[in-house]
């Protein structure tokens, strides 16, 4: 852990609990490197908070979005393996899914994508006209049914 990271995880436990919201608001308007540093603080303080889930595939996001695929597959597959049977494995299964499909290893894509279909959950899973799509619960409440 760099020395930048751990100061980070000092403040970050010292937050009270809206802290989480406030990185995520904060980091629409400050560099996704010091947002990584402070979500994965966060992150490692509180591992079992409810937003866990969210917070690593937000991580994930923001390192797909900064073109860094193997920093960001690290994050999906964390995602995968520490919240098993929540929606936040499906998002982790269909990123890296993406991830592939994007690298063109689409055999890869594929099995992610079945993997997807087999599994699904239907409250979470859906096949629209222009592919398959992983919702959120709030994403749910705020749309409804797809």
């Amino acid at each position: 852990m760099s020395l930048v990271s751990l100061l980070a995880a000092l403040l970050v436990a010292a937050e009270p609990p809206g802290a989480f919201d406030e990185i995520v608001e904060w980091a629409k308007s400050h560099s996704h490197h010091e947002a990584i540093d402070r979500m994965g603080a966060w992150w490692e303080a509180n591992p079992t908070d409810p937003r866990g889930g969210r917070a690593v595939i937000w991580l994930g996001q923001l390192y797909v979005t900064d073109a860094k695929p193997e920093e960001a597959r690290k994050w999906f597959e964390r995602a995968r393996s520490n919240y098993p049977k929540t929606e936040w494995a499906l998002h982790a299964i269909r990123s890296i899914a993406g991830l592939d499909a994007s690298s063109w290893h689409f055999d890869e894509a594929r099995r992610g994508y079945q993997q997807l279909i087999d599994s699904r959950d239907p409250f979470f899973v859906f096949e629209g006209e222009t592919g398959l799509y992983v919702v959120t619960r709030l994403e749910r409440q705020i749309y409804g049914v797809f």
